[in-house]
């Protein structure tokens, strides 16, 4: 459960955990290469090698898996296939594919957190014992999924797209004065009898401001 998705049983290679494990390489290798050429190249390698791992173990052909254990689960997990697209790892092709899989999974202001729905029993059993089970699984909204997609857009330079998006956000945002954890598919804010979606939260608040200020021509600044 060590990634973002950490209500939903999952083992093996996670998309989310080593997209994040490449760009630390790719990261590294960038800001070390004027003060040591040789140690910035061997990063380099290394992140060459992550993205390697991940086509051949988690892409499928049209996305990036959500998680490999004993065979490679297809998942669709928007949230890490567009960090792979807005932080650089993915081919022309490859962000057009998974930008044209986000839009069959676009509801309100956001995404949904995957598709299809996982099975009961790889829901935690807490999330089961509160009614929870839709906390992030193809149920509750969260903003999560949507600044990737906005930053994945402006990366590949759909100003279009990109403009209708954060005009959602904006409008979004202006109308609940208020930045919340998670929301009901009719985009209020989660408040169940036994759970609240916190507020106000800073994770998704500097989410949209990176999505916001997000410019491809300097992505890895």
């Amino acid at each position: 459960m060590c990634e973002w998705n950490d209500a939903i049983w999952k083992y093996g290679n996670l998309l989310y955990s080593n997209i994040i494990y490449w760009y630390m390489y790719d990261r590294l290798a960038d800001w070390t290469k004027d003060s040591d050429s040789t140690f910035s190249t061997s990063l380099s390698t290394k992140a060459t090698q992550i993205a390697s791992s991940l086509r051949s173990r988690l892409w499928n052909g049209e996305y990036f898996a959500d998680w490999h254990d004993y065979k490679r689960q297809d998942y669709f997990y928007p949230f890490g296939n567009c960090l792979a697209v807005a932080w650089g790892l993915t081919t022309s092709e490859e962000s057009k594919s998974i930008l044209r899989k986000c839009l069959d999974v676009k509801i309100n202001f956001s995404l949904e957190t995957n598709t299809p729905k996982y099975p009961w029993w790889r829901v935690d059993l807490l999330q089961r014992l509160v009614g929870m089970s839709d906390y992030q699984n193809h149920g509750i909204l969260w903003w999560q999924p949507v600044t990737a997609y906005l930053a994945a857009l402006k990366k590949v330079g759909d100003t279009t797209d990109a403009k209708i998006i954060s005009d959602s956000l904006y409008k979004k945002i202006i109308h609940d004065n208020l930045i919340s954890e998670c929301y009901e598919r009719g985009g209020s804010p989660v408040k169940r009898p036994i759970y609240t979606s916190e507020h106000p939260f800073a994770w998704a608040s500097g989410l949209i401001l990176w999505s916001m200020t997000y410019n491809s021509l300097h992505a890895k600044d």
